[in-house]
């Protein structure tokens, strides 16, 4: 397997796309640490995992917190030596026009959606400049960093950051041969996407959404989980700086004029 000998953490990984996430690296040998505040559904993946023949563990962080964060990479350097791959798939999804947002909103999704992105790249860089480790890290943005989406002006702000510091720490960390790279989910059968509409509304949206995708269907977590597998491994071994969108063409389709 790709990843055999590898250690992962995996942010946001209790659910959704994180576990689909974890479940992909562990299914190439990945040693996989689920970094969640959902302590059952966390402890319940890593098991899930476990069960299949992987090696798994939960950590509770908050990955908001740079202190946290730090005790998770310590946690996971002496659980299983080191850290090769940073998956920064945690965030949370905000409702509402920029001209209507206030700043409790504002702060939380920079807080969770970007600035938690940049402590993470921070500190597991430096972990794995200190060991010489040319690892891997991969920052979950969204379809939203790429184009304007109504009523969601804040969480877009945060993913367009998410790209752009990817770039940046890319270029960074290139003469350490740490590649950093992102990936771009459009819409995903995920909580948060049913969580975007009450839920009276949701079956219209979703259908609306839908209507609107080339691909003609939304996405499954284990499709963007493809994406992240395939940056981890060692056929991405030259691939840095780049922001792979997974949205069955919709990002594309909004830049043509009809």
């Amino acid at each position: 397997m790709e990843l055999s000998n590898k250690t992962a953490i995996v942010t946001g990984g209790a659910r959704g796309i994180g576990e689909a996430i974890g479940r992909a690296l562990a299914g190439e040998g990945a040693r996989v640490v689920i970094a969640d505040l959902r302590e059952p559904e966390g402890n319940a993946t890593a098991k899930s995992i476990r069960d299949a023949g992987g090696e798994a563990c939960f950590i509770n962080t908050d990955v908001s917190s740079r202190d946290a964060f730090a005790a998770l990479i310590a946690a996971t350097a002496t659980a299983y030596g080191a850290v090769d791959i940073l998956v920064n798939n945690a965030g949370v999804l905000g409702i509402g026009k920029l001209i209507d947002t206030d700043d409790a909103l504002w702060d939380r999704m920079m807080a969770v959606n970007l600035h938690s992105v940049f402590i993470g790249c921070q500190l597991v860089a430096r972990h794995m400049i200190e060991r010489g480790i040319e690892g891997r890290i991969v920052n979950t943005a969204s379809q939203n960093g790429l184009i304007v989406r109504a009523n969601e002006g804040a969480y877009s702000v945060a993913k367009a950051g998410v790209i752009h510091l990817t770039r940046c720490f890319a270029v960074e960390l290139a003469p350490h041969h740490i590649a950093v790279n992102a990936v771009a989910p459009g819409v995903v059968r995920t909580d948060i996407s049913r969580g975007m509409f009450p839920p009276e509304a949701y079956a219209g949206r979703r259908e609306a959404h839908t209507k609107a995708i080339p691909w003609g269907r939304i996405a499954e977590p284990a499709e963007i989980a493809g994406a992240v597998k395939f940056l981890c491994s060692p056929a991405a071994s030259y691939v840095s700086g780049t922001t792979i969108v997974v949205d069955g063409a919709l990002t594309i389709d909004k830049t043509i004029i009809r």
